[in-house]
């Protein structure tokens, strides 16, 4: 199960639900997931080699690999890299780490495929539910930065003149909508004029 609406271009998260309701499925068992043209896998665990883009309680039972736009899991709890058993009524929830690039254009909506895989000499009672994929759209949201920097950059006891320059910039190239609104809170160890 794949579970996500809609991002934003940066870093972005599915939700991947791998579950067993039927006999102890037997080793190796396999996550595969494919994302679209624009999207990248981010790396959650340098600790292990390889990129790890699962992260959540239940991440540390995959060991991944990825080239290109497919991540490929083992399950693989005791981390052995032969895999083990995935357990009648078993359930892990998993969130996939992904970045979108400007590349993509605003309003595409584009489709993440997920497929589990069992031992080929197991047959599955249920293959209709080992596909799963998410259609997402995505679009561009502004990005407003704001920086403040003194003249002089300190200020001795008693100065009688000093400022701060504040500028906020507009760095995603799309229009924000008035009103926007500007707080500076001033310390109370400092007198200001107008």
């Amino acid at each position: 199960m794949l579970f996500r609406s809609n991002f934003a271009y940066g870093n972005n998260t599915y939700t991947l639900t791998v579950a067993n309701t039927g006999a102890d499925a037997k080793s190796p068992v396999t996550l595969t997931d494919t994302l679209p043209a624009g999207y990248s896998f981010v790396d959650m665990n340098a600790t292990k080699s390889g990129t790890q883009p699962l992260s959540g309680a239940n991440a540390a039972n995959w060991n991944c690999d990825t080239s290109g736009q497919v991540m490929t899991c083992l399950y693989d709890t005791n981390g052995d890299g032969i895999g083990e058993n995935f357990p009648n009524g078993t359930t892990n929830t998993l969130t996939l780490n992904v970045n979108i690039s400007n590349s993509v254009s605003s309003g595409t909506t584009s489709t993440n495929f997920a497929q589990v895989t069992l031992n080929s000499n197991q047959t599955d009672t249920n293959t209709t539910n080992n596909t799963a994929s998410d259609p997402t759209t995505v679009f561009a949201l502004p990005n407003m930065v704001l920086t403040k920097t003194s003249s002089p950059t300190t200020f001795p006891v008693g100065i009688n003149a000093a400022s701060y320059t504040l500028t906020a910039t507009n760095t995603s190239g799309l229009t924000v909508n008035a009103p926007l609104n500007l707080i500076d809170r001033k310390s109370t160890r400092l007198n200001s004029s107008h």
